[in-house]
């Protein structure tokens, strides 16, 4: 997100395939479009404020493996 915010744009892609691309919004990018998704019920506003204090006290979960080998085994399962 840091290089996106920078201007940057990042391909994604899935095995290699490109599927997406994420890329920065214009400055003049219109509110009313997110209006819109909320409108339509395809996202939701947030309730209340994040407590970032009380999020990042959160437990992490606690895994026995890497980030790499979940996504491997969960490609497998593909």
């Amino acid at each position: 997100m840091k290089r996106i915010r920078a201007g940057e744009s990042l391909l994604v892609t899935d095995r290699r395939k490109p599927v997406a691309v994420l890329s920065p919004l214009t400055e003049n990018f219109p509110e009313e479009w997110l209006d819109a998704l909320v409108a339509d019920e395809v996202v939701k506003p947030p309730q209340r404020a994040l407590n970032v204090k009380r999020f990042l006290a959160i437990p992490r979960a606690a895994c026995g493996q890497s980030l790499t080998e979940a996504v491997a085994e969960d490609r497998d399962g593909r």
